[in-house]
């Protein structure tokens, strides 16, 4: 074995070894994602009173209101870790050298761009200006943007396997 080939191997191994890194930080990050549904829900419970309140003006009971709130919540806490388990194991999977389609990189892709799309909401919150922003907010924003960082660091990983799997095969042919 020649010292490129080891060099690739080696560098193929570190890449690796960080998208599984990334797949493991990014299920973790999905509790943080449900934590952070149930602390805007609890804040926003005057809210939820009120709807309450126009509901039952309509006939149906709060109990009704209440059973079909908490289906609602536990089907969006559920879709929420699926998605991050699905990520996650996937970056697992592609770091343990399986395929992944395309779909799935265009899924890491979205959602990166959906947490850089919503990194201004931290600032300004419904046309207020920035005396919405406290210290609750800036520790939400870092952990969204590591979790941002991880979703990039997926894609960079990824193409980067990709390219040295691309560059191991010629090389080998070529001996």
């Amino acid at each position: 074995m020649d010292a490129n080939n080891s060099e690739l191997e080696k560098k193929l191994r570190r890449y690796r070894s960080d998208l599984a890194v990334c797949g493991k930080g990014y299920i973790l990050f999905g509790f943080w994602s449900v934590i952070k549904v149930f602390l805007t829900t609890y804040g926003n419970m005057d809210k939820i009173n009120q709807m309450y309140g126009q509901a039952e003006a309509q006939g149906i009971s709060k109990t009704v209101q209440t059973i079909a709130f908490i289906v609602f919540l536990l089907i969006m806490l559920s879709v929420i870790m699926l998605v991050h388990f699905w990520i996650g194991l996937g970056a697992i999977c592609l770091s343990r050298g399986k395929k992944k389609s395309m779909i799935y990189m265009f899924m890491v892709g979205f959602f990166m761009l959906t947490n850089l799309l919503a990194i201004p909401g931290y600032f300004f919150n419904t046309g207020q200006a920035a005396e919405t922003v406290n210290d609750t907010s800036i520790a939400a924003l870092m952990v969204d943007m590591t979790v941002t960082f991880i979703l990039f660091d997926i894609i960079y990983c990824t193409a980067k396997i990709r390219k040295l799997q691309k560059q191991t095969k010629e090389h080998s042919s070529g001996i």
